[in-house]
């Protein structure tokens, strides 16, 4: 994988690459109309990838800079500080939806509800969804941990993988509503190549990070158990638990059937809005970069 989206746009310019990928939809305009470089777009390809924020609900503290002090003191966070669920939904407040949108995908771009692609079965459509209110993020981090957070403030930082510029954007709209609201608030935002932020995470030492998943295949389970599940493939780098959540992916662990699953899935969707375990942040209209030949 290369890091530098310039370096991987001069490949394709050159002939050195078939097919690339953009940090940005806004670099397109790097690239569409040079000759011998076709963009391929249409607007009812459906995604099959979820991107988002994750929380680490049980962070390693130990020798770990990313927490600061380790206490919530004003200086770092506690190993547990996402574990409640009023942090969570006032981060998820911290963040605009549409001008990601706007910004990112040049408006070409959906709100997701929940952590699993609009064209599954158990996509629930009719949950709202947090976006940018600084109001209500003031009134969740004032009742979080019985009000210490609010009146002892907090530092910490959050990741993302060097190179990717929709989740540094992603992580940098969070950080500047945060440290508006309250000047004792801080939330650092630092990139580290692709191999050392996989293995970071994955040692739960990251409070907040942005990354995503693609469908391996074509079934909700896929997303629902990845996400959210106590013991999926996220669960190594958040440890996540919401207890309502899981009671609902065990029943639907042991359904066959897809179109009966959908339904516990929707049910999940919802959850999804009550404990904000994670932030979806839009997926962009799908295209695909080539050389011509």
């Amino acid at each position: 994988y290369v890091d530098e989206e310039a370096t991987r746009i001069l490949a394709l310019q050159q002939g050195d690459a078939d097919r690339i990928e953009l940090g940005q939809r806004a670099s397109l305009v790097q690239v569409a109309g040079a000759e011998g470089i076709t963009v391929h777009e249409e607007p009812d390809w459906a995604g099959t990838c979820v991107s988002g924020g994750f929380f680490n609900f049980d962070i390693d503290t130990e020798n770990n800079e990313d927490v600061g002090s380790g206490q919530l003191d004003g200086n770092g966070i506690p190993a547990n500080f996402f574990s409640d669920a009023d942090v969570r939904r006032a981060f998820a407040h911290l963040f605009d939806q549409q001008a990601f949108i706007d910004a990112v995908y040049q408006g070409a771009g959906t709100i997701l509800t929940m952590g699993l692609p609009n064209s599954f079965p158990g996509y629930n459509p009719d949950v709202p969804v947090r976006t940018l209110d600084l109001e209500a993020a003031e009134g969740y981090f004032r009742s979080a941990w019985d009000g210490a957070v609010w009146e002892n403030g907090f530092e910490f930082t959050a990741l993302y993988n060097a190179g990717n510029t929709t989740r540094e954007t992603f992580l940098n709209i969070i950080k500047d509503n945060l440290e508006f609201i309250n000047p004792n608030f801080t939330m650092n935002v630092r990139s580290i190549p692709w191999p050392d932020f996989l293995a970071r995470t994955a040692e739960q030492k990251v409070p907040l990070f942005a990354l995503g998943w693609c469908a391996d295949y074509a079934d909700a389970r896929n997303f629902v158990n990845t996400f959210y599940d106590n013991d999926g493939f996220y669960a190594a780098r958040t440890s996540i638990q919401v207890d309502s959540m899981q009671e609902l992916i065990d029943q639907a662990d042991v359904i066959i059937d897809q179109e009966t699953r959908a339904f516990l899935y929707r049910d999940i969707g919802t959850l999804h809005f009550d404990e904000a375990p994670m932030i979806v942040y839009p997926v962009q209209t799908e295209y695909i970069l080539t050389r011509s030949n």
